[in-house]
């Protein structure tokens, strides 16, 4: 992830949108490969891309702020890189709450027992940390 995509994370965050709109958006686009595939051609004209970001995602009840956001990064070029903007966006969010998101793999199903030692220790090391463990 380069820095220009850390920043855009950040920006997106700062710009007060919420993790839940940030999520639609994303899955929209991961729904649909054909929207990312026009969102990043440079053969159709970008006017003609702006006005796609505008009808598909005004239609999905997306923001005022995140709509320029999207129509932004399209100007900038960065719709290739929306994915990792988004995954920058939740990284920051995280830090900004004091969420600390965490993944237990185990070979066999994790006893509830095992699964709050884990919480636990985390806890105790990240203190001021919500600890959210992934079970896998």
């Amino acid at each position: 992830m380069t820095q220009q995509i850390i920043n855009n994370g950040i920006v997106l965050y700062r710009l007060g949108i919420n993790r839940d709109e940030v999520e639609n958006i994303s899955k929209i686009l991961d729904l649909t490969p054909e929207l990312k595939a026009v969102l990043t051609n440079p053969v159709i004209p970008i006017e003609r891309r702006i006005n796609i970001i505008e009808k598909v995602f005004s239609k999905a009840d997306a923001s005022d702020k995140m709509i320029s956001f999207l129509k932004k990064m399209c100007r900038l070029g960065y719709s290739d890189s929306l994915k990792d903007i988004f995954e920058a966006y939740y990284q920051y969010w995280d830090k900004c709450n004091h969420i600390l998101r965490a993944k237990l793999v185990s070979a066999t199903l994790a006893s509830d027992e095992l699964v709050s030692d884990a919480k636990k220790l985390l806890s105790d090391k990240y203190k001021g940390y919500k600890v959210e463990l992934e079970k896998e």
